[in-house]
């Protein structure tokens, strides 16, 4: 299904998806979406993906080695988190890399066990939970 249309954004910022749009995120689960805007001189792209599952913000810092986004996407898939966006910077030289994720999971609750469990791996030297549901 692809629907293309035109919508407003109000005085306040807001964007009113179509209803056909929101009846077809709600039907597929979506009750949230992320969404990633990229600016440039050509534009302004906005990318949405729909998130099914409950969202959480984390802020990480960690060692910049060879292969170290890697190693951490595949550790953080083993505990059963799912990255929905992410950015990432270098810091002091290139020596550490900061991560902003939107992660997703099927946990009820993001527990102060699972932020241990991240900081116990010798890879992340610091980890933040920004917000969560």
């Amino acid at each position: 299904m692809e629907l293309l249309t035109e919508v407003a954004i109000d005085a306040k910022g807001r964007i009113m998806l179509p209803v056909e749009m929101r009846k077809e995120l709600l039907k597929r689960g979506a009750n949230k979406l992320s969404l990633k805007v990229k600016m440039d001189e050509k534009g302004i792209e906005i990318i949405a993906t729909p998130i099914t599952m409950k969202t959480f913000s984390i802020r990480l810092v960690l060692k910049n080695e060879l292969g170290a986004l890697a190693k951490l996407f595949s550790m953080m898939s083993e505990i059963g988190l799912r990255i929905v966006d992410a950015t990432v910077e270098t810091l002091g030289g290139g020596e550490s890399l900061k991560c902003f994720m939107i992660v997703a999971t099927q946990q009820k609750v993001v527990s102060r066990d699972l932020l241990e469990k991240l900081l116990s791996w010798e890879l992340i030297r610091e980890v933040q939970l920004i917000s969560g549901e």
